[in-house]
């Protein structure tokens, strides 16, 4: 499905910059240099696809439809968004008013559409969605009913202990219309209850959300 598609097994690399700087340059080939004023060297960095601090949401989206949407064909698609407090991961995947959706909520609802439009008929899609937390080793239902207790790997004494995999019942919450208001009402209800805080995220850098 993957190949059909023209993907590749292999982990795709996208940067994404916040803002523009004159310490570093980005190449047609998807390549960016970069100046460090500390030791007054260039150096140079290879990804599969660079995006300016022009780019849109729309522009990301498009950018990750084909591994999302190949879900639908049977495969397994995971966006990780990596870096620094402040970089723009929160923008990128959950979004705001000024820059739109988020890459959670339009792939739910993307998935949902076209999930409809492919099987028709006899055939019955249902998609649903999970929340959880994990923060200094706890994992947290975000969308659980019950108070924000979770399971915790501190409870093993040495790392080499800890099982490689290890079952955490979490609720799973059905969508029904596939809307943009249903779809943020979930994310909503569980970035309130995360501990982390969303701008200015200092005293957790350890925590890191999973929305499926």
């Amino acid at each position: 499905n993957a190949e059909y598609m023209g993907l590749t097994a292999d982990p795709q690399v996208f940067c994404r910059f916040k803002s523009s700087s004159p310490r570093f340059n980005i190449s047609h080939n998807n390549s960016v240099t970069v100046f460090n004023d500390d030791t007054q060297k260039f150096y140079y960095f290879q990804f599969d696809k660079v995006f300016d601090h022009s780019a849109t949401q729309h522009d990301l989206q498009d950018a990750l439809a084909p591994a999302i949407r190949s879900v639908l064909d049977g495969s397994s698609a995971c966006v990780l968004a990596y870096g620094i407090t402040g970089s723009g991961k929160t923008r990128t995947m959950l979004g705001n008013e000024r820059d739109g959706w988020g890459v959670w909520a339009w792939a739910v609802m993307d998935l949902f559409a076209r999930a409809n439009q492919k099987w028709t008929g006899d055939h019955k899609v249902e998609v649903y969605v999970s929340f959880v937390e994990i923060i200094n080793e706890t994992v947290i239902d975000l969308l659980a009913d019950l108070p924000r207790d979770g399971i915790t790997l501190d409870k093993f004494d040495e790392p080499y202990q800890r099982p490689r995999h290890f079952t955490f019942p979490v609720r799973v919450i059905k969508i029904n219309d596939g809307t943009f208001e249903e779809v943020m009402s979930l994310i909503n209800s569980g970035t309130a209850r995360a501990h982390c805080e969303w701008i200015g995220n200092f005293r957790f850098s350890r925590a890191h959300t999973i929305f499926a």
